[in-house]
């Protein structure tokens, strides 16, 4: 996903007609149409929290995550 955001974020943009599966609750989805012309995305952060960003802030925040996790791999390999 950090890497369709970083190369065109507009390819997130709905310029047609377009079905999503939608998790609804754990084991229960529906299709959904999105509006057209979104200008941000909502991302679940876990626990019941989903925050709604614009996709630079999404983009800033999901690196961050990657490399905190990239980070805490390479201390866990070298503490093994």
């Amino acid at each position: 996903m950090i890497n369709a955001l970083r190369k065109n974020p507009c390819t997130f943009l709905i310029k047609k007609e377009t079905n999503v599966d939608y998790m609804l609750s754990e084991g229960i989805y529906v299709k959904a149409k999105p509006k057209q012309n979104l200008e941000k995305i909502s991302l679940w952060l876990g626990a019941s929290t989903i925050v709604e960003l614009t996709f630079q802030e999404s983009l800033d925040m999901l690196a961050q995550n990657l490399n905190n996790a990239r980070n805490s791999l390479k201390q866990i390999n070298e503490e093994l």
